[in-house]
């Protein structure tokens, strides 16, 4: 990453999950504004989601979403022209090693790789402590939290992610969650142990920190640690632009923002990652309520 003019950088998601990552990494480059060394910096959100209540996990093979994800890259590259692309979503992480354009276009970073290193991390610290990864069935079958360790365990999120976006306050997200809790303890398979650690395996599941702490009380559960690789994510990114950042003070960098969607966003959608979100930065929520929709692109 060199000094430039401009810069453009695409978020990706299928679905509204990972906006919760670019509100945190635009907190952070607000942040070192004077010590940027580009003119301006453009931060797309651009929601891959091919039409709306027909996500990837509702797909029926791994070539299928393979060959719709490669096309969703392709018209982001070419449509947008990016310096960088941030796969701020598990699921599309899963399905991103499986596409042609991973094999060309380098300049793509991807939430999986930092949540590997977030779990392997906490295995040297607590060895014997079990660790549930909850991500969606695509990510599960795909093996990228695969960890050949009898204190790691995989749960579905089933159609938790989707719930969540349409009302994070929803019965149903409990009545799902309460799953969750319930094949947790199959898995503990009479084990008297209740203290935990989750994984946050989907970015959706991250603005239901509160409601996984209460049901897991009611399970008797007691939950250690929430490994969130959304933030470790974000670091990242921050990592990876670090030769733009110069220690001399300049005049400020112009920020630009954009929300994309291929699918039609149900306004019951927008309403609840609204909610979520306003108090991380009410400039995103402001442009979600008025995203731009771009269909027939991929």
């Amino acid at each position: 990453m060199t000094d430039k003019n401009k810069l453009t950088i695409v978020f990706t998601d299928s679905g509204l999950g990972g906006l919760s990552i670019m509100a945190d990494f635009l907190y952070k480059i607000e942040a070192k504004n004077k010590n940027i060394s580009c003119d301006e910096i453009e931060l797309i959100f651009f929601n891959a989601l091919p039409e709306n209540g027909q996500g990837y996990n509702r797909m029926q093979n791994m070539h299928d979403k393979t060959m719709l994800f490669n096309a969703a890259l392709e018209m982001i590259h070419h449509y947008y022209k990016p310096d960088l692309i941030a796969i701020a979503c598990n699921t599309l992480s899963a399905i991103f090693p499986s596409t042609q354009f991973s094999k060309s276009h380098p300049n793509t970073l991807e939430i999986i790789s930092a949540g590997r290193y977030l779990i392997e991390q906490h295995r040297k610290r607590s060895p014997r402590q079990p660790i549930f990864i909850l991500a969606t069935p695509t990510t599960i079958a795909s093996g990228a939290y695969e960890m050949k360790d009898q204190h790691v365990f995989q749960v579905s999120g089933e159609n938790l992610a989707s719930l969540v976006e349409f009302d994070h306050t929803s019965p149903e997200v409990k009545t799902v969650t309460k799953r969750i809790f319930n094949a947790i303890e199959k898995c503990l398979n009479g084990s008297p142990v209740r203290d935990i650690t989750l994984f946050l395996g989907c970015t959706h599941y991250g603005y239901i920190e509160q409601t996984l702490k209460e049901i897991a009380g009611d399970f008797d559960f007691s939950i250690n640690t929430i490994l969130n690789p959304n933030i470790k994510f974000t670091n990242d990114l921050m990592d990876y632009l670090a030769p733009l950042f110069k220690e001399e003070n300049k005049k400020e960098t112009k920020i630009k923002l954009r929300i994309e969607s291929h699918a039609f966003i149900e306004p019951t959608e927008i309403e609840s990652i609204c909610q979520l979100i306003k108090g991380q930065s009410v400039q995103i929520t402001k442009l979600l309520k008025n995203y731009k929709r771009l269909p027939k692109l991929f």
